[in-house]
């Protein structure tokens, strides 16, 4: 089984036109046809494909863990830096540190929402998932600090200085859970914990 071509639905039709007998009038529509399941502002593909790798690897009875990711204060970055801004540190907390512990790690991370984000992780489990994200939690603290949006408050949260950039994830396998419905509302769980454990933390920090 090609994994690529598995996670990633462009894979095969990005590899035919770079064939050299690939027909030159076909190209427009090819490329058109890719960029209906493609975010452009962070360069990863969108929910559909997310979909079709989920129902394929679980059809196949390939074992893979899943990561769900919630992108924190988004709308308090847009605030402060304007569209255009918080578009450049979302591209480069989504490409440069989510994207890259995915693909390092063997999977493919997909973005299904405004500033939420899936990981999948074949043959991987939920201890492995959780240790690839807490590096991969670490490594977007470091870009949050770096443009100084760690003390950044979230109007969400009562004005908590519950900075911008950061992530909150929840990780579960197909092991664990076998049925697709249960595992994303397991993940979806775990990510509320995450959160909840975070702005339990900030609040704890802000009485010392």
């Amino acid at each position: 089984m090609d994994m690529e071509d598995v996670l990633d639905r462009t894979y095969r039709a990005k590899r035919w036109m770079e064939e050299s007998d690939f027909p030159r009038d076909k190209r427009r529509v090819l490329e058109d046809l890719i960029a209906l399941s493609w975010d452009n502002v962070c360069g990863m593909q969108c929910r559909a494909a997310f979909e079709q790798a989920f129902d394929e690897l679980l059809s196949v009875g390939v074992s893979f863990a899943l990561a769900s990711i919630d992108f924190r204060n988004l709308s308090g970055l847009n605030q402060k830096l304007g569209h255009e801004g918080a578009n450049k540190v979302l591209k480069e907390i989504a490409r440069g540190v989510i994207q890259k512990h995915a693909r390092e790690n063997g999977g493919e991370v997909y973005r299904v929402g405004g500033d939420e984000f899936f990981v999948i992780f074949p043959s991987k489990s939920t201890d492995d998932c959780e240790a690839i994200m807490k590096t991969m939690s670490d490594d977007a603290d470091k870009v949050v600090r770096t443009h100084k949006l760690d003390r950044l408050t979230h109007i969400k949260h009562g004005g908590l200085e519950t900075g911008a950039g950061g992530i909150d994830y929840g990780c579960v396998d197909s092991v664990e859970y076998s049925d697709k419905k249960k595992m994303l509302e397991v993940a979806d769980e775990r990510v509320a914990a995450s959160k909840l454990a975070f702005i339990s933390y900030i609040r704890n920090s802000e009485k010392l």
